[in-house]
């Protein structure tokens, strides 16, 4: 079961309050969420950890696995990796 089924699966237990405290929650988040996420410490291709810093594109670190060669951010492989406007994600 992936992360995002259990999710799923946890959020249907919860009561309707509970869901407008998770997503209020989520948007307040949701400005420094590439800060929340840190640097990456693995790439999300190959998982090889020989990584280094590659450029700066829209505000996020860009980072660059020596062993592929693939460039990545933070938000590679989530759900909102190919969104153009991440602050409007929740909607």
């Amino acid at each position: 079961m992936t992360i995002i089924e259990q999710i799923r699966e946890l959020a249907k237990q919860l009561t309707e309050q509970e869901r407008v405290t998770v997503m209020r929650e989520l948007k307040n988040t949701d400005a420094s969420l590439t800060a929340q996420l840190g640097e990456a410490k693995v790439c999300p291709h190959c998982s090889s950890s020989m990584i280094i810093k590659h450029s700066m594109f829209n505000g996020r670190q860009r980072s660059k696995c020596k062993t592929c060669g693939k460039t990545f951010t933070m938000l590679t492989g989530t759900p909102i990796h190919g969104l153009k406007k991440v602050s409007l994600w929740q909607d």
